[in-house]
């Protein structure tokens, strides 16, 4: 019976996950970032709406192949990168398939839509000892989301918090 036992138990901790596991469930938008470092941090931010996903090809569950090739992909990411980034030396690309659920009704019909994120490492040794890394969505259609430089504003002083009364000027002096 013991012996039973653990085996059930040490089914149950490696079963993979279902073929019909939930994806996450696309509400509004989905973004995600990148940095360069040349000297100063500079920030980029990519983003998909629910609408945009909605718009591409389902990867049918009785295909082995996604509707968009992964060569395709990366070819269209590095060009995005050039064109964003310029030329630089890059690392050959981490890949990554995201699942979204784009179901608008609560009906028993899912509905998933998947994206490519291409994160592309800057070879810092070899580019002026520039440094960061860069994310670029690519959809099932081909479309490539554009990343958006993120303008951050400078930094404001806080007023003195003190009562004594401010420094007069080197010239007053």
């Amino acid at each position: 019976m013991h012996i039973l036992g653990f085996l059930v138990l040490a089914a149950m901790a490696f079963r993979l996950p279902a073929a019909d596991s939930p994806a996450p469930m696309m509400d509004g938008a989905w973004s995600i970032g990148s940095e360069l470092l040349n000297p100063d941090s500079v920030q980029f931010m990519s983003r998909i709406t629910r609408e945009q996903l909605v718009r591409t090809p389902v990867w049918k569950d009785d295909s082995e192949f996604p509707p968009l090739s992964p060569r395709k992909a990366q070819d269209l990411a590095q060009a995005m990168l050039r064109k964003i980034a310029g030329e630089r030396h890059w690392a050959q690309p981490d890949i990554y398939l995201k699942p979204f659920d784009v179901t608008s009704d609560d009906g028993d019909h899912r509905e998933v839509r998947w994206l490519y994120v291409f994160h592309f490492g800057l070879l810092s040794n070899t580019d002026n000892n520039q440094a960061g890394s860069f994310n670029i969505i690519v959809l099932m259609d081909g479309t490539v989301m554009e990343p958006r430089l993120v303008v951050t504003k400078p930094a404001v002083p806080k007023p003195s918090t003190t009562n004594a009364p401010p420094a007069r000027p080197a010239a007053l002096r």
